[in-house]
């Protein structure tokens, strides 16, 4: 199936040279009709055409009405056009022709971006895990709603409303408390196992003035810095992953 348009506010220019659009889009019939490869039931198969698009390549002349193929470039006749965008949306069928497309394909839009999808899903479980924030694990919820993050605004208001508890004299939350603990508690598990002691720690908390000042700094980094870190990092993940899933490769 092809569509051919012309934006409107490029037709109310003065200019008789005009940029057309071009999309193809794969369809077979089935009893419901005719099955498009951009419907809700997909066609996966892998030799099948892929939604190809055409922008800037071909003009439409108004006033001598002839079309080309770009400015100043060759005159096409509309049928060759067609034929042309027709060509290259069968080319992923070949076998031969159409595996570097594939390839390409493969790469950026599963690959790549699945891997960008499991990093930002893995930023969210730790927003979680460091600060009780809960946040959609759909990826697609979040690139939709960038601003609203499922029960943000809750839990924020918890953590205000709850009793905040004292460690070496500063306040912090017990769910910011907690984290902070597991994760010393995990560091000297590990230091214990690999008998690793590092001279600038142990003069740390040899010293309660410094061991205070240290408290006092990460823990106020896990409670405050980190959650809004995290959400930083996740939103330009889910920004990379919508820019890969649509980007698009030069058939």
């Amino acid at each position: 199936m092809f569509k051919v348009s012309i934006d409107q506010k490029k037709l109310e220019e003065s200019r008789p040279i005009k940029p057309i659009t071009i999309t193809a889009s794969y369809g077979r019939k089935t009893k419901d009709g005719i099955l498009l490869s951009s419907s809700n039931e997909k066609i996966k198969g892998i030799l099948d055409p892929i939604d190809l698009i055409s922008l800037d390549e071909f003009f439409y002349n108004t006033a001598t009405r002839e079309f080309f193929f770009k400015v100043p470039g060759r005159k096409y006749r509309a049928s060759d056009i067609l034929r042309y965008i027709n060509e290259l949306h069968e080319k992923p069928t070949k076998p031969v022709r159409g595996f570097v497309l594939r390839v390409k394909l493969i790469f950026w839009h599963i690959i790549i971006a699945g891997l960008v999808k499991i990093f930002s899903n893995i930023l969210a479980w730790l927003l979680y895990v460091s600060s009780g924030t809960t946040v959609s694990m759909n990826i697609w919820n979040r690139i939709v709603f960038p601003d609203r993050i499922d029960g943000d605004a809750d839990d924020e208001r918890k953590f205000k409303e709850a009793e905040r508890k004292e460690i070496l004299g500063y306040k912090a939350s017990p769910w910011a408390i907690v984290f902070f603990c597991s994760i010393h508690l995990v560091l000297y598990l590990l230091f214990s196992i690999l008998d690793f002691k590092p001279e600038f720690l142990v003069v740390i908390f040899k010293n309660n003035f410094l061991t205070i000042i240290y408290v006092v700094i990460s823990l106020s980094f896990v409670e405050v810095l980190l959650p809004r870190i995290l959400k930083s990092i996740m939103r330009k993940a889910d920004s990379l992953y919508r820019e890969l899933t649509g980007k698009k490769i030069r058939i």
